[in-house]
């Protein structure tokens, strides 16, 4: 469903259904990018609502260069295989590259998924995961990426055990944007 709410957030919004592009199963989490002033929608699909299997996966909707648009959807599938109920994502491009991290929520999962597309938001991403480096016990929710420095911080929030996890990226020294610490 896209909600416009015309040239203000005070104003009420009108509510359009767009329908089930991109082949959604469940769909968990979603994220909005402008890439090179084409506005692409990626979107984690849990699957089904038991934690232990379903169709995982990502969908991708291109809008075009309005979010106005009706959008043409694609299931990106679930490459790797390493999506397990996938609860949420963020995408940033960072040193680079352009990378997305979603959280898994299956049961005995816990995992962060790095999502590398290859400077390429049109193509097919490869997917790495780093295990359940914070201790999360069903991750939910994984908030914007924020600058502190030269390192990203990200929160997740836990369900199982009401806590928030803090990720750090650190910094790249490769960047064709140097860093800074300046405020």
């Amino acid at each position: 469903t896209r909600f416009n709410f015309t040239n203000s957030f005070n104003n009420i919004p009108t509510a359009v259904n767009l329908g089930n592009i991109g082949g959604l199963s469940y769909p968990t989490g979603i994220y909005a990018i402008n890439d090179n002033g084409a506005w692409r929608v990626f979107i984690t699909n849990g699957g089904n609502r038991s934690r232990a299997n379903g169709p995982w996966s990502l969908t991708r909707l291109d809008f075009g260069s309005s979010l106005l648009n009706v959008p043409t959807g694609v299931n990106l599938g679930n490459p790797g295989g390493l999506l397990k109920h996938p609860r949420d994502l963020t995408i940033i491009k960072f040193c680079g590259e352009i990378t997305g991290f979603a959280m898994n929520g299956a049961i005995g999962s816990n995992d962060v998924v790095k999502i590398d597309f290859h400077n390429n938001l049109s193509g097919i991403p490869t997917l790495s995961t780093f295990g359940n480096i914070a201790n999360s016990n069903f991750p939910h929710s994984i908030s914007k990426i924020f600058r502190v420095g030269a390192d990203l911080y990200t929160f997740v929030t836990n369900v199982d055990n009401n806590t928030i996890t803090r990720l750090r990226f650190a910094g790249c020294s490769n960047s064709s944007i140097p860093n800074s610490s300046l405020q």
